[in-house]
């Protein structure tokens, strides 16, 4: 398997070899017409440096914004996001990116938030 660029863009939307815009924590594509978020990695939206920024589609969202307030959800979405941003710029396609995740990751609950899993 080949290496996987991603172009990390100023407002942290990323977008691979083929220009096509990825959701950065399920790797989806995004669609033009696709609703989609600004996200704010560490939940601050005053902090709006590059690494605290990245695109997700509007359900990722708001499936992470519904749990910001649980501190053990805030922060295992928090870890996967920072580390899916430096995984993709090595070249390496994250775990919570392979489609057995993609459903694994809608239906969530407290007790399946080992990090180590998902990273």
């Amino acid at each position: 398997m080949g290496v996987i660029k991603f172009l990390i863009f100023n407002s942290g939307l990323l977008q691979d070899n083929n220009g096509i815009f990825k959701d950065l924590l399920t790797g989806e594509s995004i669609k033009k017409n696709e609703k989609t978020h600004l996200h704010h990695i560490n939940y601050d939206k005053r902090d709006n440096r590059l690494e605290n920024l990245c695109f997700l589609k509007e359900i990722a969202h708001n499936k992470i914004s519904a749990n910001q307030f649980n501190e053990n959800f805030a922060k295992f979405y928090r870890d996967i996001l920072i580390r899916n941003k430096i995984l993709l710029k090595q070249g390496i396609i994250p775990k919570t990116w392979l489609d057995k995740n993609k459903v694994i990751l809608n239906y969530i609950d407290e007790n399946q938030l080992n990090l180590n899993k998902w990273i």
